[in-house]
């Protein structure tokens, strides 16, 4: 006769969550508010934690009010250098050619470096 106990039993699917996934959640969240640009962030902060401080925009002082908060926030700015590089890193990996509008008169052979050759590593 053999013994299972609960979990030996329990069956698996893609449904359930898995634990190093819900670990890494929050993470998850924070990058892809971050990715997508100033306005998301700002979603992402919707609502000061004066505990944790898990807020993308940090306080300049513990004792902020939300109201403060909100219009910290409004005057704040993400570069949007991170989500234009993660949108330049998905075109390159689905190997999309870079849209790029260069000035008139640009010598042709300088265009078609800027365009195939300045990104390759030699």
């Amino acid at each position: 006769m053999s013994i299972t106990n609960a979990a030996q039993s329990a069956v698996k699917t893609v449904a359930d969550p898995n634990a190093s996934y819900e670990s890494l959640k929050p993470l998850w969240n924070k990058s892809r508010a971050v990715c997508s640009g100033e306005r998301y962030v700002k979603a992402y902060d919707g609502v000061i934690d004066p505990v944790s401080f898990s807020n993308l925009l940090i306080p300049f002082s513990p004792s902020m009010s939300q109201a403060q908060y909100n219009f910290y926030k409004a005057e704040a700015e993400l570069p949007g250098i991170v989500s234009q590089f993660a949108k330049l890193l998905v075109g390159g990996l689905l190997r999309k050619k870079p849209e790029l509008s260069l000035p008139d008169g640009i010598p042709e052979e300088a265009a078609n470096w800027i365009l195939n050759e300045l990104g390759k590593g030699y």
